[in-house]
Formats: structure tokens, sequence, C-alpha cells
């Protein structure tokens, strides 16, 4: 499997081998990411998959929002940095959104 430290689904589903990945590699990819304490995974630019890890984190912080609201501002711009994916990136990307377009958004958790 490729190197996830920056991936998201989406580099998997684009894979060079043509084909669509299994079930097998999403859930190793999955999980890899978990035992990392890295629960999330950005499936495309709009979806974020949360494997909830039934545990405090240390990345749920003021800090941690301030700075993916300061890249997420800075991106409108530039898109050059590059962020794990994590709830206040997707919060953060939405916002700026509404605030470009506005146009109201929503966020559907299943």
């Amino acid at each position: 499997m490729q190197d996830d430290s920056r991936v998201d689904l989406t580099c998997l589903l684009n894979s060079s081998s043509g084909q669509p990945p299994t079930e097998d590699s999403i859930t190793n990819l999955l999980s890899s990411r978990y035992k990392r304490n890295q629960p999330y995974t950005r499936s495309g630019h709009l979806n974020l998959i949360v494997v909830n890890p039934y545990q405090p984190l240390e990345i749920l912080n003021d800090a941690t929002l301030r700075s993916y609201a300061d890249v997420g501002y800075r991106n409108i711009i530039e898109n050059k940095h590059f962020m794990q994916p994590h709830v206040y990136d997707l919060a953060a990307r939405v916002y700026f959104h509404m605030r470009r377009t506005g146009e109201d958004q929503s966020i559907i958790l299943r």
C-alpha cells in the first residue's frame, strides 16, 4: 500500500493501477491512520471519514482550530498549504465557501 502520511482516499481511488480500491485496501488505510491517532481521512474534496477514537485527542483544541482556520483562509489565495484531514479543516472550508459565495451550507453526518 502507498504512503498515507498525507493521503486521502482520493489518492487510493486514483491509483496508477487503474483498478478500483478493494475493501481491504480501504480498510487498511483507515486502520493505519486510526492506529496513528489520525481518525480523519478525506475522501475527495467534500467528504470526510471519521473513525471514532473513543478517547480524547490532542488535536482537538483551540490552537489546532486556529491553525486550520488560518490555513483555510490563506488557501483561498495561495492553495499551497497541506494539513492532515481534520473536522476543523472541513468546517473552515465550508465556512469560507459560504462567505465567498453567500450561499447557505450544510454538513451532513451519516
